[in-house]
C-alpha cells in the first residue's frame, strides 16, 4: 500500500508509517520486518503518525476518520488498541501537524486556514487535552517547527514555528507565561534530543553500533541560570499575605449562636424541624375553623 507518512523513533531503529490501506505499521527497516500492524480510523485520507515518547509503545495518529472528520488519536503499538480519539474540528482542509516529544504537544495547522491548534497528549487519562489555538493574520500554505535547541528558554519559549504564507515565511514564537521567568523552567524544558547523528549510515545499516549508542539528550539550561526546582521560596506580596490571612480566618470555627448553631443554614434547619413537629390544629385560628361572634369580642 502507498505510504502517506513515515516517522523514525528517537533511537532510529524503528519507523512508524500510515498508508492508504488504513493501516499503521511499525517497521524494523534494517531487518525488513513489520513489528506491528493495526488499522486506524484516522487513515481514511491524508494521515500522519508520531511516536509519543522514546519507549515507542504509543503512537499519535492525526488524520481523517469516516465522515471526513479531522481527528487525533493514540494507539498502543503492541496490540493496536486505541487509547483515545478526539475530533479536531469540523473543517475538511488538509492538516499540517507537528509534534514536540519534550512537551508532548501536538500542533495542527490547517492548509488554507489562519489557525494552529494545540493538543496535549499522554499515555495516561485523559490522554488528549485541547489547549487552545494561535490565529495568524495570514492563511497557512505550509507549517514546520524549528529544532528545540533554537528556542529562547529565558523568555520561556517552548517552540518556534515557521509559517509559509502566499508571499513570505514567518516565524511564530510559542511561549508559556511563568511567574518566575528569571529561573530556568526545568519542569518545562526537559533534556532534549539535538539534531546530531549518533552513528553514520554504514553503522546503521550494518547494525554494528553498540547498545550504548542511543539517542543523545542535552540540557537547555544556560550556564548562568538557576533551575526553578532549586530556587529559594517565593517572597509573598502584601496582597498574597492578606489573602492567606483571610483564608485562615475563614477556616477558624465560627462562634455558636444562642441556639447552639454555627451557621445560618443550621438555624434554618432547626426551625424547619420545629415546623414539622408542631401540631398545626392546636390553634383554631390557624386551622381555619368557623368562629363564634363572641370570639371577636373584647
Amino acid at each position: 500500500a502507498e505510504v502517506m507518512h513515515a516517522e523514525f523513533n528517537a533511537n532510529g531503529d524503528l519507523i512508524a508509517t500510515t498508508a492508504k490501506d488504513h493501516q499503521v505499521r511499525i517497521i524494523d527497516v534494517r531487518n525488513n520486518t513489520i513489528i506491528s500492524q493495526f488499522p486506524a480510523d484516522q487513515c481514511q485520507r491524508d494521515s500522519f503518525v508520531f511516536f509519543l515518547d522514546d519507549t515507542s509503545e504509543v503512537v499519535v495518529v492525526v488524520g481523517f476518520a469516516k465522515g471526513n472528520a479531522r481527528e487525533i488519536a493514540l494507539y498502543k503499538t503492541k496490540d493496536g488498541s486505541c487509547l483515545e480519539s478526539l475530533e479536531v474540528d469540523g473543517d475538511s482542509g488538509a492538516m499540517m501537524p507537528c509534534y514536540d516529544m519534550d512537551t508532548r504537544l501536538v500542533y495542527i495547522a490547517g492548509s488554507g486556514g489562519p489557525s494552529v491548534q494545540f493538543f496535549l497528549v499522554s499515555d495516561q487519562p485523559p490522554y488528549i487535552e485541547r489547549l487552545g489555538r494561535f490565529k495568524s493574520i495570514h492563511d497557512f500554505k505550509g507549517f514546520a517547527m524549528a529544532e528545540k535547541v533554537e528556542c529562547d528558554v529565558r523568555s520561556v519559549e517552548v517552540n518556534i514555528g515557521w509559517q509559509l504564507t502566499k508571499n513570505e515565511i514567518k516565524s511564530i514564537s510559542f511561549k508559556v507565561p511563568r511567574k518566575r521567568s528569571e529561573y530556568f523552567q526545568d519542569n518545562l524544558f526537559v533534556p532534549t534530543n539535538p539534531p546530531e547523528a549518533i552513528m553514520d549510515s554504514k553503522k546503521w545499516f550494518s547494525q554494528q553500533h553498540k547498545a550504548s549508542e542511543k539517542a543523545k539528550y542535552v540540557s537547555l539550561q544556560p550556564p548562568n541560570m538557576t533551575p526553578l526546582s532549586e530556587a529559594p521560596p517565593e517572597q509573598l506580596t502584601e496582597r498574597q499575605i492578606r489573602y492567606r490571612e483571610k483564608k485562615k480566618q475563614m477556616a477558624k470555627p465560627k462562634a455558636k449562636g444562642c441556639l447552639g448553631h454555627e451557621s445560618a443554614k443550621e438555624v434554618h434547619q432547626h426551625f424547619q424541624n420545629l415546623a414539622q413537629i408542631m401540631d398545626t390544629n392546636s390553634n383554631p385560628w390557624d386551622a381555619g375553623e368557623d368562629q363564634e361572634d363572641s370570639d371577636w369580642s373584647d
